[in-house]
């Protein structure tokens, strides 16, 4: 059965939403398409990331004037663009709060920016858009998504550009992807808590083949922590009363690392937005342990919705507290070892 005063508190959680994208280009869209996921009436702080046109064509020989007029021409676009959205949305939202955030009087990249701005305005959850790394647009000013998810400690939902144009925006289908932690756990409630009643779960835990090349063992471990980790995933779907179905997936020649079969998965199933936990960590950590959430955003042609541990599950508890600690000194001894480890997820 539902926990309603819990799943009142999850939502509220959704209460604040900051949406951000460069130039503006899209909010509406990302904007209406968070909203899926935020509480009723939830406040939005509308975003559009702008800059001086001089860092992305620096060899184009132009007086500081001509290039003032040319940021004023930018500038000027981004307000309109953002002005337009927030008009679009009056009415269904609590607030909509408009702003363009100029990285010319910053000096910092655009996901440090929206960062500090989402924690100035206590956003619980971020949602973005922008071009892609091989587009033309964006350069300088291009919000990555998998820096913002590692520098923010709320929700990352990053919706590809190419996803707004498309206009296939839909959380029928949500893939959750689950490892053994507890932070991964709460990704998966997060999703139970924010997603629509009609929408459909599908939880997949990864085994990595890999493993089995030099350690068989460490295979069959991985199955049964994969087992396990997905019975309790199903009680979780069970007491919330939610439709949704567990799989153990696993890489293949066709997507040899994780992040691949997660990706291959979701295209194979059809799903319209991919959850992940994260976990929390420093530059160490995040060097060591980042690579599947981050090629999942980097990479996904389909909205990607990264959910970071709660204060209490990284600090709380005496395992939470150790976490770092605990996972940098696992690798080193790992690859001291030169042993391949199982799959853990950013």
């Amino acid at each position: 059965m539902n926990n309603p005063v819990k799943m009142a508190d999850e939502m509220q959680s959704s209460s604040r939403i900051l949406v951000a994208a460069e130039g503006g280009l899209g909010l509406r869209s990302v904007a209406c398409y968070a909203m899926l996921l935020g509480a009723p009436g939830a406040s939005l702080k509308l975003v559009a990331i702008t800059g001086n046109p001089r860092t992305l064509f620096p060899w184009i020989a132009l007086s500081q004037t001509e290039w003032n007029d040319a940021h004023q021409s930018v500038v000027a676009s981004s307000c309109m663009a953002i002005n337009k959205a927030a008009q679009q949305l009056r009415g269904r939202s609590g607030f909509a709060e408009p702003q363009v955030l100029d990285l010319s009087e910053r000096h910092v990249t655009a996901a440090v920016a929206v960062g500090d701005l989402a924690r100035q305005w206590q956003a619980n959850l971020i949602a973005i858009t922008g071009f892609s790394r091989d587009s033309h647009g964006g350069g300088a000013w291009r919000l990555d998504p998998e820096e913002l998810a590692a520098v923010v400690s709320c929700p990352v939902l990053h919706v590809p550009f190419a996803c707004l144009e498309d206009g296939g925006l839909s959380l029928s289908k949500v893939m959750v992807a689950i490892d053994g932690s507890e932070s991964a756990m709460e990704a998966l409630r997060l999703a139970i808590a924010r997603l629509p009643l009609e929408a459909r779960l599908h939880v997949v835990y990864v085994i990595d083949h890999a493993l089995g090349l030099r350690y068989a063992d460490r295979i069959q471990a991985s199955m049964k922590e994969g087992v396990d980790v997905l019975a309790r995933a199903s009680e979780l779907l069970e007491q919330h009363a939610r439709e949704g179905e567990t799989s153990l997936i696993g890489t293949s020649a066709q997507a040899p690392s994780v992040s691949e079969a997660i990706l291959h998965e979701a295209d194979r199933w059809g799903a319209h937005l991919v959850v992940m936990g994260s976990r929390g960590r420093g530059a160490l950590t995040r060097w060591l342990l980042g690579t599947v959430a981050e090629r999942i955003l980097r990479h996904s042609t389909r909205p990607v919705l990264v959910c970071p541990p709660s204060r209490a599950a990284v600090n709380g508890t005496e395992a939470g507290a150790g976490m770092r600690e605990t996972l940098a000194a696992e690798m080193n001894e790992a690859m001291e070892s030169g042993a391949i480890l199982p799959p853990i997820f950013l």
